[in-house]
């Protein structure tokens, strides 16, 4: 799907690099709670909390550093987004699927790993729309880009004069 506009490209790609911060630091939130309590736990289920807030922290770190570079329209960075993004929505389906089947059912789990599911696929159809935007770009918008030097005549030699 191509954006109908370079408008519609480059609002898409703002509306993903401040969808990707928002969820990275959301996820960067929630996975400092676990890793207090594993801090400040006693006992050898501390290292579990710890893990698992590691994981969850983790890839938000990531997704708040890879905002930054895809605000910069690096592509590695609409890539790395892509991946990530998809990585975390086939976790969050995973999730969802197996509290709807296999774990006892609670409403909550549900609820959030929809929401988490929804956003995630939602910032993958910004992302998508928006790589437009980081692949063509004007030439005077590419940033610094080095003056490659002319080549020059000889001078004229000095036994002439």
């Amino acid at each position: 799907m191509k954006p109908r506009s370079e408008f519609d490209a480059r609002k898409a790609l703002a509306q993903a690099i401040s969808d990707l911060r928002v969820i990275g630091i959301t996820m960067g939130i929630l996975g400092l709670m676990p890793m207090a309590a594993g801090v400040f736990g006693r006992s050898w289920e501390r290292y579990i909390f710890l893990a698992a807030g590691a994981a969850i922290f983790s890839p938000a770190v990531l997704a708040v550093i890879i905002s930054v570079f895809l605000r910069k329209r690096q592509a590695w960075a609409a890539r790395a987004a892509v991946i990530l993004i998809s990585a975390g929505a086939a976790v969050f389906a995973l999730l969802l699927i197996a509290s709807l089947f296999g774990l006892p059912y609670t409403l909550g789990i549900v609820v959030t790993m929809g929401v988490w599911l929804a956003a995630a696929l939602i910032l993958l159809r910004q992302l998508r729309l928006g790589l437009h935007a980081v692949h063509f770009l004007n030439e005077r918008e590419h940033g610094f880009v080095p003056l490659m030097a002319q080549p020059v005549d000889d001078p004229p030699a000095m036994s002439d004069a």
